[in-house]
Protein backbone atom coordinates (compact mmCIF):
# COMPACT_ATOMS: atom_id res chain seq x y z
CA UNK A 1 0.00 0.00 0.00
CA UNK A 2 1.51 3.18 -0.93
CA UNK A 3 1.25 6.62 1.21
CA UNK A 4 -1.22 8.05 1.20
CA UNK A 5 -3.75 5.67 -0.32
CA UNK A 6 -4.20 6.07 -3.95
CA UNK A 7 -7.84 6.62 -5.10
CA UNK A 8 -9.15 7.23 -1.97
CA UNK A 9 -10.78 10.64 -0.80
CA UNK A 10 -8.48 11.71 1.89
CA UNK A 11 -6.16 14.84 1.67
CA UNK A 12 -3.48 13.98 -0.14
CA UNK A 13 -4.45 11.53 -2.07
CA UNK A 14 -4.88 11.52 -6.17
CA UNK A 15 -8.41 10.66 -7.11
CA UNK A 16 -7.51 10.36 -11.04
CA UNK A 17 -4.67 8.10 -10.56
CA UNK A 18 -5.39 4.52 -11.88
CA UNK A 19 -5.03 1.29 -9.46
CA UNK A 20 -1.84 -0.35 -8.99
CA UNK A 21 -1.94 -3.17 -11.94
CA UNK A 22 0.78 -6.04 -10.78
CA UNK A 23 3.41 -6.87 -13.04
CA UNK A 24 6.59 -8.39 -13.59
CA UNK A 25 9.11 -7.39 -10.86
CA UNK A 26 12.97 -6.71 -12.00
CA UNK A 27 15.22 -9.68 -11.56
CA UNK A 28 18.13 -9.16 -9.85
CA UNK A 29 21.35 -11.96 -10.35
CA UNK A 30 22.75 -13.16 -13.34
CA UNK A 31 21.99 -12.16 -17.06
CA UNK A 32 19.37 -14.73 -18.33
CA UNK A 33 21.64 -17.54 -20.58
CA UNK A 34 23.92 -18.11 -17.58
CA UNK A 35 23.84 -20.83 -15.75
CA UNK A 36 23.16 -20.19 -12.15
CA UNK A 37 24.70 -23.00 -10.35
CA UNK A 38 27.94 -22.64 -12.10
CA UNK A 39 31.71 -22.89 -9.87
CA UNK A 40 33.18 -19.51 -9.21
CA UNK A 41 35.97 -19.53 -11.33
CA UNK A 42 34.70 -22.12 -13.90
CA UNK A 43 34.17 -21.13 -17.37
CA UNK A 44 30.76 -21.11 -18.60
CA UNK A 45 29.47 -24.23 -20.88
CA UNK A 46 30.15 -24.54 -24.81
CA UNK A 47 27.94 -22.67 -26.64
CA UNK A 48 27.61 -19.72 -24.05
CA UNK A 49 29.13 -16.49 -24.90
CA UNK A 50 32.06 -15.38 -22.39
CA UNK A 51 31.90 -12.18 -21.18
CA UNK A 52 35.99 -11.72 -20.95
CA UNK A 53 38.55 -13.07 -22.87
CA UNK A 54 40.63 -15.83 -22.50
CA UNK A 55 43.44 -16.18 -19.94
CA UNK A 56 46.70 -15.28 -21.59
CA UNK A 57 49.08 -17.67 -22.90
CA UNK A 58 52.85 -17.23 -21.77
CA UNK A 59 54.71 -15.80 -25.16
CA UNK A 60 52.16 -14.02 -26.11
CA UNK A 61 51.76 -10.62 -25.74
CA UNK A 62 49.19 -9.06 -23.15
CA UNK A 63 45.31 -8.71 -23.60
CA UNK A 64 44.17 -6.06 -22.71
CA UNK A 65 40.61 -4.83 -20.95
CA UNK A 66 39.25 -6.04 -17.92
CA UNK A 67 41.03 -8.93 -15.92
CA UNK A 68 39.59 -12.30 -16.05
CA UNK A 69 37.80 -13.24 -12.60
CA UNK A 70 38.82 -16.61 -11.16
CA UNK A 71 41.90 -17.63 -9.09
CA UNK A 72 44.82 -15.44 -9.52
CA UNK A 73 47.63 -17.45 -11.75
CA UNK A 74 50.82 -18.66 -9.97
CA UNK A 75 53.80 -16.65 -10.44
CA UNK A 76 53.86 -13.13 -12.04
CA UNK A 77 50.85 -11.23 -12.78
CA UNK A 78 49.70 -11.30 -16.32
CA UNK A 79 51.24 -8.84 -18.69
CA UNK A 80 54.70 -8.07 -16.46
CA UNK A 81 57.76 -9.39 -17.07
CA UNK A 82 60.46 -11.11 -14.49
CA UNK A 83 62.50 -8.56 -12.94
CA UNK A 84 65.75 -8.05 -14.31
CA UNK A 85 68.74 -8.52 -12.15
CA UNK A 86 69.86 -4.90 -11.32
CA UNK A 87 72.83 -4.18 -12.34
CA UNK A 88 75.66 -3.64 -10.26
CA UNK A 89 77.86 -1.13 -12.18
CA UNK A 90 76.72 2.19 -10.25
CA UNK A 91 77.33 0.85 -6.90
CA UNK A 92 80.81 -0.11 -8.09
CA UNK A 93 81.54 3.22 -9.26
CA UNK A 94 80.16 4.72 -5.81
CA UNK A 95 82.65 2.61 -4.16
CA UNK A 96 85.73 3.31 -5.93
CA UNK A 97 84.94 6.97 -5.97
CA UNK A 98 84.64 6.55 -2.28
CA UNK A 99 87.87 4.52 -1.92
CA UNK A 100 90.11 7.43 -4.16
CA UNK A 101 88.36 10.15 -2.01
CA UNK A 102 89.37 8.20 0.97
CA UNK A 103 92.75 8.24 -0.52
CA UNK A 104 93.16 11.23 -1.61
CA UNK A 105 92.52 12.57 2.06
CA UNK A 106 94.92 10.63 3.25
CA UNK A 107 98.00 11.63 0.79
CA UNK A 108 96.23 15.48 1.82
CA UNK A 109 96.68 14.54 5.39
CA UNK A 110 100.01 13.17 5.23
CA UNK A 111 101.30 16.32 3.15
CA UNK A 112 99.75 18.50 5.43
CA UNK A 113 101.18 17.08 8.63
CA UNK A 114 104.71 16.22 6.71
CA UNK A 115 107.04 17.39 9.39
CA UNK A 116 108.26 20.73 8.39
CA UNK A 117 111.15 20.56 11.44
CA UNK A 118 114.48 19.05 10.99
CA UNK A 119 114.94 15.63 12.60
CA UNK A 120 117.80 16.19 15.00
CA UNK A 121 118.51 12.59 15.32
CA UNK A 122 119.14 12.13 11.75
CA UNK A 123 121.02 15.93 11.43
CA UNK A 124 123.21 14.12 14.09
CA UNK A 125 124.15 10.98 12.80
CA UNK A 126 124.69 12.09 9.55
CA UNK A 127 127.44 14.99 10.26
CA UNK A 128 128.82 12.97 12.40
CA UNK A 129 129.52 10.54 9.70
CA UNK A 130 130.49 12.75 7.29
CA UNK A 131 132.75 14.75 10.09
CA UNK A 132 133.93 11.19 10.83
CA UNK A 133 135.47 10.88 7.27
CA UNK A 134 136.86 14.07 6.46
CA UNK A 135 138.43 14.63 9.79
CA UNK A 136 139.24 10.99 10.59
CA UNK A 137 137.76 10.88 13.92
CA UNK A 138 134.43 10.30 15.55
CA UNK A 139 132.19 12.76 17.19
CA UNK A 140 129.32 13.05 19.44
CA UNK A 141 126.73 15.65 18.34
CA UNK A 142 123.94 17.56 19.94
CA UNK A 143 121.69 19.48 17.60
CA UNK A 144 118.66 21.66 18.41
CA UNK A 145 114.70 19.74 18.27
CA UNK A 146 113.24 22.39 16.75
CA UNK A 147 114.83 23.07 13.61
CA UNK A 148 112.65 24.49 11.28
CA UNK A 149 113.12 23.73 7.41
CA UNK A 150 113.08 27.02 5.42
CA UNK A 151 115.94 27.98 3.23
CA UNK A 152 119.15 29.80 4.46
CA UNK A 153 118.31 29.19 8.12
CA UNK A 154 121.07 28.59 10.11
CA UNK A 155 121.77 26.34 13.13
CA UNK A 156 124.48 25.85 16.02
CA UNK A 157 125.26 21.89 16.66
CA UNK A 158 127.72 21.14 19.50
CA UNK A 159 129.54 18.18 20.31
CA UNK A 160 132.92 16.18 21.62
CA UNK A 161 135.13 14.38 19.50
CA UNK A 162 135.89 10.72 20.71
CA UNK A 163 139.54 12.73 21.68
CA UNK A 164 137.47 14.91 23.75
CA UNK A 165 138.06 17.88 21.79
CA UNK A 166 134.96 20.44 21.68
CA UNK A 167 133.37 21.27 18.30
CA UNK A 168 130.74 23.58 17.14
CA UNK A 169 129.32 23.40 14.11
CA UNK A 170 126.97 25.24 12.03
CA UNK A 171 124.39 23.65 9.59
CA UNK A 172 122.47 26.04 7.15
CA UNK A 173 119.12 24.78 5.37
CA UNK A 174 120.26 25.47 1.03
CA UNK A 175 116.25 24.35 -0.17
CA UNK A 176 113.58 24.25 2.12
CA UNK A 177 111.70 21.69 -0.56
CA UNK A 178 113.89 18.73 -0.39
CA UNK A 179 115.17 19.82 3.55
CA UNK A 180 119.13 19.78 2.02
CA UNK A 181 121.72 21.44 4.24
CA UNK A 182 125.38 22.15 4.47
CA UNK A 183 127.48 22.32 8.10
CA UNK A 184 130.53 24.34 8.60
CA UNK A 185 132.96 23.60 11.21
CA UNK A 186 133.35 26.75 13.58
Amino acid sequence: MTYPPQGSDEPGGDAAAPPLVPGPTPSYGPPPGYAQNQPYGQPPPYGRPQPYAPPPVYGQPPQYGPAPYGPAPYGLPVGTAEPQPKSKVGLIALLTGLALLVIAGIVVLVMTLQSTVLDAASAERDVAAQFEQSQGVAIDLDCPSDMEIRTGATYTCTGKTADGESVTLRLTITDARTAAYTWTER
